[in-house]
């Protein structure tokens, strides 16, 4: 059996969400270590504990639902140590005993570097590399956020052989032999539920430092159900929940008259398929998340600003929304693709 590594960003919930899907299908055909950190090790430590390895990988700090710049870099800067560079040392020489045929990065630094370091065939999936091979306009006051993207996209992850970018509907790619477009991974409870559209707004925060949110959605006479709070429990009209990929977190969601969130690909990517319209608030200087929001923004599926407010939030409510039914039905398109693209590599 051949065996695969597959790396997994730490930085957002989205990046582990899609990669459970593709894992449990690779896990089909092939023997697999998977390297995480963050909240991604835990989620999917939880599903494929023995075959999960924790790195203490790049990370993003947050504060009022803006990138901590200082922060960002400090908490990195604490990285170099000692401890880690032997932990780096031990996990290596687990993976060279396992001797990957192939490595597939989700925006995970480690497995790129382990690729280039050892000369293994990198495939890398996901939507961030959009950026780099993408078809986009960018507005003059966000010039600065994304050359400074532009910038951890070419640092952090070393050039691949292939790339599978997930796209959301009409986005453009400049596509070749060496970079494929796919849709958005949907996860199969998506695909299996029956929507309705009940009487509340589903929220969901990639962070839990958006204060000024609580306080403008108490004062709007509409049911809303929260997610990314870290607790439990009720406030007047918000209900807050934690986030456990539960069968309820689902049923909120494919349940939900609209939704309210940040511009999180995964998210988005499902709301478009279950045709749920979509107030985003992109967490400041993230300029993915702005680029996915403005998208959504273009193509009719709802609307971006900056700051939520009372009034946008009631515009937004108010607003007749008409998102065409999606044909994608499945997620066979993008794994064929990737077996394809895993052949290609041990072929070579």
């Amino acid at each position: 059996m051949e065996r695969i590594l597959y790396g997994v960003s730490g930085v957002g919930i989205g990046h582990a969400i899609r990669s459970k899907v593709v894992i449990c299908e690779l896990l089909k055909k092939y023997d697999m270590k998977i390297v995480a950190s963050g909240f991604s090790y835990d989620y999917l430590n939880g599903y494929f504990k023995d075959k999960v390895i924790n790195i203490d990988g790049f990370e993003m700090a947050f504060r009022n639902n803006k990138i901590d710049s200082i922060n960002t870099i400090l908490n990195n800067m604490k990285k170099v140590s000692f401890h880690n560079y032997l932990n780096f040392l031990e996990v290596g020489k687990e993976l060279n005993k396992f001797n990957p045929s192939v490595v597939i990065s989700d925006w995970e630094p480690y497995s790129s570097f382990y690729s280039f370091n050892e000369s293994v065939p990198l495939i890398i999936i996901g939507n961030a590399h959009f950026l780099a091979y993408g078809k986009f306009s960018v507005k003059l006051k966000h010039i600065l956020d994304y050359i400074r993207f532009r910038f951890f996209l070419r640092t952090l992850i070393f050039p691949a052989r292939y790339y599978i970018i997930n796209c959301l509907p009409k986005m453009k790619l400049n596509e070749n032999k060496k970079i494929r477009r796919a849709s958005g991974l949907i996860r199969d409870e998506i695909f299996r539920s029956k929507p309705k559209k009940k009487d509340y707004v589903f929220v969901y925060q990639s962070t839990d430092t958006n204060n000024n949110l609580i306080e403008v959605l108490m004062k709007i006479n509409e049911k809303f159900i929260i997610y990314g709070f870290s607790f439990n429990g009720r406030k007047g009209n918000l209900v807050f929940k934690k986030f456990d990929d539960s069968k309820e977190f689902i049923k909120d969601f494919v349940n939900s008259k609209a939704v309210i969130s940040n511009g999180g690909f995964t998210l988005i990517s499902e709301a478009i398929y279950l045709q749920k319209p979509m107030l985003l608030v992109p967490i400041k200087h993230h300029y993915e998340q702005i680029l996915n929001a403005q998208h959504v923004f273009e193509q009719g599926f709802g609307e971006i600003v900056e700051e939520i407010t009372v009034e946008n939030v009631w515009n937004f409510l108010d607003k007749k929304y008409k998102i065409i039914k999606s044909n994608h039905e499945s997620n066979n398109q993008f794994f064929k693709l990737l077996e394809g693209t895993i052949r290609k590599c041990l072929k070579k």
